[in-house]
């Protein structure tokens, strides 16, 4: 039996966002078809602004969760509005009580019809791709490098893709990441369970916005006691998200996935046959 890692992330959370990359050890075999993705799915409403919040003369937020969702805004209004990017992706996830080895990959990521490339920066050169509406809702993957370099389609959300992940490679990017932080936040019944700080920091040589989320208890978020988001106001976009879960018995735990995206290339004007299949690659 041939082995084969594949990994289906990320993004985000809150996250992940992300993220979803993934690694698989198995020999070619077909599996069921996944739910294709939407870039358009439907987002809890955020609640509405007070009077104060609302005044049109006020020329700064009032206080930092007014802040941290004024940039959601701008990131998604942002990224849902370009063609795509090109980027490093630097990923470390904690799965099934184990923190996994850091990766760096390079991504390629467009918007519509969403599609994922990927390729990693390590000695197999592993490459996936997945379009979403095309084969059969499955993601390709091979190895670049090598004897072995025949091409095997998994379901994303099937166990073996998802065995070194935390979400389907149809959740990874930037714009998802930010659309499940929105998720999290206004799906809370009460946003004072919610903390948020805003702090200035510095990510890659560039000015951040670094926004510190707490969550009260796993009662009002079962997965997450903290978040950590680096927000690039010059770009608007959240470049780094750093999360923490719970221990068993409801206290602050450990990191459980770190997605961090370098390097990002806006609107880089893919050709026609950037995500096709890998036959048609050089």
């Amino acid at each position: 039996m041939l082995n084969w890692k594949v990994v289906a992330i990320i993004a985000v959370v809150l996250i992940g966002s992300a993220a979803g990359v993934f690694r698989w050890m198995t020999a070619p075999q077909e599996m069921p078809q996944a739910t294709l993705h939407s870039t358009m799915r439907p987002l809890v409403p955020p609640p509405k602004l007070t009077t104060d919040e609302a005044d049109p003369q006020a020329t700064q937020p009032a206080t930092p969760m007014d802040e941290y969702r004024l940039a959601l805004d701008a990131a998604e209004e942002h990224l849902q509005s370009s063609e795509g990017y090109a980027a490093t992706f630097i990923r470390q996830i904690r799965k099934d009580g184990e923190l996994r080895d850091r990766e760096q990959i390079s991504i390629k990521i467009r918007h519509e019809p969403f599609s994922v490339y990927m390729k990693w920066q390590d000695d197999d050169a592993q490459e996936v791709l997945y379009v979403a509406g095309e084969n059969d809702g499955k993601a390709l993957a091979r190895r670049a490098r090598g004897f072995f370099r025949n091409t095997i389609k998994l379901d994303p959300t099937s166990r073996l893709a998802m065995e070194d992940s935390r979400y389907p490679i149809y959740e990874l990017g930037m714009l998802e990441l930010v659309r499940n932080a929105k998720e999290v936040l206004y799906g809370c019944p009460d946003l004072n369970a919610i903390g948020c700080e805003v702090e200035p920091g510095e990510l890659d040589g560039m000015p951040v916005r670094q926004f510190t989320i707490t969550i009260d208890s796993p009662e009002v978020d079962a997965t997450y006691s903290k978040c950590v988001l680096c927000y690039s106001e010059e770009h608007h976009m959240f470049l780094q998200i750093t999360s923490n879960g719970w221990t068993e018995d409801g206290r602050p735990g450990d990191l459980i996935e770190h997605y961090h995206y370098k390097d990002v290339e806006l609107n880089p004007g893919f050709a026609v046959d950037e995500f096709e299949a890998f036959a048609s690659r050089r």
